[in-house]
């Protein structure tokens, strides 16, 4: 729960966890669902770009305009209750 608080998890109390069977090799994980960061080349956006910006200032543009980061996609899904918290810090880095 401290990684998920740290990362900015809305409040839970009740966390998801994979039971596992034959079928999904006892993991509790059948199928995958994607987390995407997905960034939108405004004129603005792509003006930094050709300057060469910092990644900083691309990353601070584009969260301004509306980008969902990949933690913000991950910590959704926990929050819905689509994965788990312990499968989000196994496949998805979140640096």
């Amino acid at each position: 729960m401290a990684v998920y608080e740290q990362w900015g998890g809305k409040p839970k109390d009740v966390f998801t966890h994979g039971v596992g069977c034959n079928f999904c090799s006892h993991t509790g994980y059948a199928g995958r669902i994607g987390v995407y960061e997905l960034l939108q080349v405004s004129p603005e956006m792509k003006q930094l770009i050709v300057d060469r910006a910092s990644y900083d200032d691309i990353r601070t543009m584009a969260i301004d305009d509306g980008m969902r980061t990949l933690r913000d996609e991950a910590m959704r899904a926990i929050e819905e209750d689509i994965t788990t918290l312990p499968e989000v810090v196994r496949s998805v880095y979140l640096g």
